[in-house]
């Protein structure tokens, strides 16, 4: 059994934190309880690393994803990413499980 996973590290505009955060924990929350195709959403950061986030997120497959963009917690959060993320790196991997 195989999943569509994202992994996106995200950098902060300084003093934004507290709005990304915000908007991350809405979208991850109805990520996982809107989204039949949403497996786990997770939005952690570290604490030497500040004004930094990383997403975790796993569909069950590309589509899923393609879909999570047209629900609107994703807009809420896309709007605010839009106007603080300074910097994403975004990579896109297959978990594969037995």
């Amino acid at each position: 059994m195989s999943a569509h996973a994202i992994w996106i590290k995200f950098t902060i505009k300084e003093g934004c934190m507290d709005e990304f955060m915000e908007a991350s924990m809405y979208d991850a929350k109805h990520s996982m309880e809107d989204e039949p195709a949403c497996q786990h959403f997770r939005v952690m950061t570290k604490e030497d690393e500040q004004n930094t986030v990383y997403f975790l997120e796993v569909y069950d497959n590309k589509e899923g994803h393609a879909t999570h963009r047209t629900y609107p917690h994703y807009k809420v959060f896309a709007d605010v990413a839009e106007r603080v993320v300074e910097d994403r790196e975004r990579t896109e991997l297959v978990i594969h499980n037995p």
